[in-house]
């Protein structure tokens, strides 16, 4: 990338992240955390955000995970069109942009009155329901508290993991293929609702570290509250290790589709070529007799020879 592009590269994705925290987180703050609201804000952002100017100048990555999955697959395929110094620009810029996101929104929400009761933020405890739920004077007992903490948290790292990794393997096929490059946009925004339908009670939906962020960051600075900032790690780490499963196995797809393409080719090309010239049975007897016949028919009469007969 050149120097003049580069930044303007990293100034679309912060605003690209601005724009998805500021609509999307907005929406889930708004709606109480609808799900199909929330879902569909998040689908459609992404939607609108690659078919605009953001995805003209930057790709519309927007997500730390799609970056990291991006580089991967670059460096996988031993190509240099986005390589580290553009990964950390681009993530810096993402952090960038989910921050003042947040801030814009709390501090309008905040300004105007507005009793903020959902803020937004992703978190282990919606995946908790108390399955070690035993009686201790009362309440929850503190190896019950202990065990459901510890599942909960493992539970929502795990489905981080998964739904990051669908989330980057869907993009890295769509913007990859001929036949899904021209809608990438719209299949990009469709695969964000949908794992968000499925992950929003389990832990607000992630697949992206910069979103998760922002609003925890937030949340610590309008409210106190520092749960989502203690619990914010998970949703730093897991989405990156999606998109890295995801970036693995789009490489290992990719290239055995490429071998598989080029057996094709190989294979039609075999079967379009001329067949080899065969001389006539008894051709390199002939030669030895006459070298001068070089594999010709003998019998055959050359136009000079008709010509002396004649």
């Amino acid at each position: 990338m050149k120097n003049n592009s580069i930044w303007k590269k990293v100034g679309a994705e912060a605003t690209g992240t601005f724009l998805l925290v500021f609509l999307a987180v907005g929406t889930a703050v708004m709606t109480g955390a609808d799900i199909i609201s929330t879902a569909l804000a998040f689908g459609l952002v992404i939607v609108v955000l690659a078919n605009t100017t953001i995805g003209a100048v930057s790709g519309c990555h927007i997500n730390p995970a799609v970056s990291l999955g991006v580089l991967l697959t670059q460096k996988l395929d031993r190509k240099k069109e986005f390589g580290f110094k553009e990964f950390g620009l681009y993530v810096a810029a993402q952090f960038t942009g989910a921050v003042f996101g947040a801030l814009m929104l709390y501090g309008i929400l905040r300004l105007s009155g507005f009793n903020i009761a959902v803020w937004g933020t992703n978190g282990i405890s919606r995946s908790f329901e108390g399955r070690w739920n035993w009686d201790w004077d009362g309440g929850l007992s503190p190896l019950a508290q202990l065990l459901g903490t510890l599942g909960s948290g493992i539970g929502a790292f795990m489905m981080e993991i998964i739904l990051t990794g669908i989330f980057v393997f869907t993009i890295l096929f769509a913007v990859n293929n001929k036949k899904t490059k021209k809608y990438a946009g719209f299949i990009i925004g469709v695969t964000l609702t949908l794992v968000h339908l499925i992950g929003i009670r389990f832990t607000g939906t992630s697949v992206n570290p910069a979103r998760s962020f922002g609003p925890a960051l937030m949340q610590l600075v309008f409210l106190g509250g520092a749960g989502p900032l203690f619990e914010v790690w998970i949703f730093l780490l897991a989405p990156m290790i999606g998109a890295g499963l995801a970036a693995l196995l789009y490489h290992l797809v990719h290239q055995r589709g490429k071998k598989e393409t080029a057996e094709t080719n190989e294979q039609n090309a075999d079967a379009e070529a001329p067949a080899a010239y065969q001389p006539y049975p008894g051709a390199e007897a002939a030669r030895a007799e006459n070298p001068d016949a070089d594999g010709k028919n003998p019998d055959a009469k050359s136009p000079d020879a008709e010509a002396t007969n004649g």
